[in-house]
């Protein structure tokens, strides 16, 4: 089962579930044929020749076109499909070797290191146990507990950062203030258990929630549980997704990657207007602890 399946991922096409007869690979096999034209068309531009080009299909402005645009498209397309190949590879190398444990040992370390996408990983393994693998109750119970343990170890470096600590990184960081430190104790001491549940099925803030939790020195059992609970429903999802999408598993990873890039934009705005707002209360002279 376990060689078909790892050839089955060589040959799938993630990004697009492998349900729409392979249109990236045929996409990725015309830039293969562009390749062999690129340099026939830099020469031709370069002479100058974006209208004396020999064949009148590369007449204009198609030849910069194709050479800037539609050539480094492909390109980074069959580099992110081979990304998640590579993640799926892996993590059916876990599974096959651990079985069930090997998915809760991808999603520990996936815990760890957010880059990670789990939503590869679970829908992987309920793919996997629609295909006998192993049975769904395990690897629901492994995922969850992977889960568990990735967040505990996170947690356990925010409580040896301590508020303390912090504190003392914050008062050197640029256009950060001590009462934004206070600000966030006082709405986590309100919100903290919300946070952490709810957190636990936010896409980047799954992993880095912890992190606060352990600052804030949130008691540990209450940790657990609300991490195990937030979890549970999390990795339920994508699993059982997996499950019974069967062979069109990559279906997931597509529309819970536009959660994840929203979640990234909506971040990287609030950032942005954070810097921005800081600025001008320095330029004014108000930026004070």
């Amino acid at each position: 089962m376990w060689s078909s399946l790892q050839a089955w991922i060589a040959d799938s096409d993630l990004t697009s579930g492998g349900v729409e007869g392979g249109h990236h690979g045929d996409l990725v096999g015309s830039a293969k044929k562009v390749v062999g034209e690129r340099d026939r068309v830099d020469a031709e531009v370069e002479q100058g020749g974006l209208t004396r080009c020999g064949n009148p299909q590369w007449s204009g402005w198609l030849p910069l076109l194709t050479r800037d645009v539609v050539l480094p498209t492909l390109v980074r397309m069959d580099a992110d499909v081979e990304k998640l190949n590579a993640v799926a590879a892996w993590a059916v190398s876990l599974m096959e070797s651990l079985g069930g444990a090997g998915a809760g040992l991808a999603i520990a370390v996936e815990n760890l290191f957010p880059p990670l996408p789990s939503e590869v990983i679970l829908p992987l393994a309920g793919f996997a146990a629609s295909r006998g693998t192993f049975s769904l109750a395990e690897v629901l119970v492994w995922t969850t507990l992977g889960s568990v343990v990735g967040a505990v170890v996170l947690y356990g470096l925010g409580s040896l950062l301590g508020p303390y600590r912090l504190r003392r990184i914050v008062v050197r960081a640029p256009l950060m203030k001590v009462s934004d430190v206070d600000r966030a104790e006082a709405w986590f001491s309100r919100h903290g258990s919300k946070a952490v549940f709810f957190g636990r099925m936010i896409p980047i803030f799954r992993s880095l929630i912890s992190i606060p939790a352990g600052v804030e020195r949130m008691p540990v059992l209450r940790f657990t549980l609300l991490t195990a609970a937030g979890s549970t429903i999390w990795n339920a999802v994508f699993v059982l997704a997996g499950y019974f999408l069967g062979e069109n598993w990559g279906l997931v990873e597509r529309y819970a990657g536009i959660l994840q890039k929203l979640v990234i934009v909506t971040v990287a705005v609030a950032i942005i207007a954070f810097v921005v707002v800081r600025i001008r209360q320095r330029a004014h002279g108000r930026l004070v602890a």
